[in-house]
């Protein structure tokens, strides 16, 4: 188990952070999404969301489009974001822990990850990251 002075030097060490959650993201996951944001902003640090997603439920949609009328969150694909990762940037995972359902399967590959997560690792959990 990894404590949140930890988590906090990760984050403050790091170039950027990303944060993401599972495929067909649903409230819940939007939730400790959007709960890690605001950490990392009060952190002072340059944070975005990435969401993949082609079309998301409707509550969904509502509460991304209220987030970017309320406080300009706007998240991003990971195409869009592909080219500024390097190994300074770290990846905030929550809701999940299975590599088949991160918003990208790419992300994976980033050197530095936190998942946050209460479901049952698996044979396909994510491997190299941190976990709490």
């Amino acid at each position: 188990m990894i404590d949140s002075i930890k988590i906090q030097n990760l984050i403050y060490d790091s170039s950027e952070v990303y944060i993401t959650a599972h495929k067909n993201i649903d409230l819940d996951a939007l939730g400790s999404v959007l709960g890690m944001y605001y950490v990392i902003k009060n952190c002072g640090k340059s944070v975005t969301i990435i969401i993949d997603d082609e079309k998301v439920n409707p509550e969904v949609k509502r509460s991304l489009d209220t987030i970017k009328k309320l406080d300009n969150i706007i998240p991003v694909r990971y195409d869009d974001i592909k080219r500024k990762l390097n190994d300074k940037s770290l990846l905030i995972i929550t809701d999940t822990n299975k590599c088949k359902r991160l918003q990208n399967e790419q992300l994976k590959k980033l050197k530095r990850k936190i998942v946050i997560d209460h479901h049952v690792r698996t044979d396909d959990t994510i491997d190299d990251a941190i976990y709490e």
